[in-house]
């Protein structure tokens, strides 16, 4: 959560937050991520189409930065198709 808070320190107007849809169910992690500075969570699960798509789509072509830190080849390959600057940790 702390990449939220830099990427408002850094003047970002838009932090989204993506999630499952077991985030959602009981809005902790989406209430958490809002007090870290997320502006939008958003549920994969909520469009019929990939996140990543979605999320282009969103923003008007893209977002400038994403952060993947859970290791998984699919976030990763994911996380570089909406994104100018991937940032894999």
């Amino acid at each position: 959560m702390k990449h939220c808070q830099d990427c408002l320190l850094f003047g970002h107007d838009s932090v989204f937050h993506p999630g499952s849809i077991e985030d959602y169910s009981t809005d902790c992690l989406c209430c958490v991520a809002k007090q870290f500075g997320a502006t939008e969570c958003v549920n994969p699960n909520d469009h019929n189409k990939p996140i990543q798509q979605a999320l282009v789509e969103m923003t008007d072509g893209g977002l400038d930065y994403t952060f993947e830190a859970v290791g998984s080849v699919l976030t990763m390959v994911c996380s570089t198709y909406m994104v100018i600057v991937p940032v894999l940790v």
